[in-house]
């Protein structure tokens, strides 16, 4: 079995986790009434789900994004030979 979160290795698996976890707090907060989606999309006309599946798919895709952009920007600053100590000031 391969860690997920190793270099060179991936799985699905936290992906899902994130989709069900943001899935299931969207419909719990629109259950108990800490928010409301509105029916129709705004400025397109179309009707919307409540709550719509796109909030939970954009959470994946903000995921995905941030997988396959942090690895270039630590590169980045590898190659710009950067101590970490600098970072954090």
């Amino acid at each position: 079995m391969k860690p997920f979160m190793m270099p060179g290795h991936f799985s699905n698996t936290p992906l899902v986790l994130v989709f069900l976890a943001v899935a299931g707090l969207e419909l719990y907060g629109t259950a108990i009434g800490t928010w409301r989606w509105a029916a129709v999309v705004p400025g397109l006309d179309l009707p919307d789900g409540n709550p719509p599946c796109g909030a939970a798919s954009g959470y994946v895709l903000f995921d995905i994004a941030a997988m396959a952009l942090a690895p270039l920007i630590v590169a980045a600053f590898r190659r710009r030979d950067v101590p970490a100590a600098q970072l954090v000031d």
